[in-house]
């Protein structure tokens, strides 16, 4: 199932994509992977327009901060069932 997971939290970045005007998502674009080498292809073309790749962004956002994010949370029922692993 965690495909499925994942493909939906990626539905629900994209869809908060929808609400961010043009430039934060050129800014946040910028700094994934393909935005940081479209930027250094491009950097000396004054004028050029940022290009936006919505599956670029949700992507970095869900690899650099939720699932990291997720990584590092806990509670008492992951604690127990973790421990009981151990055994």
């Amino acid at each position: 199932m965690w495909d499925a997971y994942l493909d939906t939290i990626e539905s629900l970045i994209l869809g908060e994509l929808v609400g961010l005007d043009s430039a934060t998502k050129q800014a946040i674009w910028l700094q994934t992977d393909d935005g940081t080498d479209w930027s250094v292809e491009n950097e000396d073309q004054d004028g050029q327009d940022v290009p936006i790749v919505c599956e670029d962004i949700a992507k970095y956002i869900l690899d650099g901060f939720v699932l990291l994010a997720a990584t590092n949370w806990t509670n008492k029922r992951i604690e127990k069932y973790l421990e009981r692993e151990l055994e």
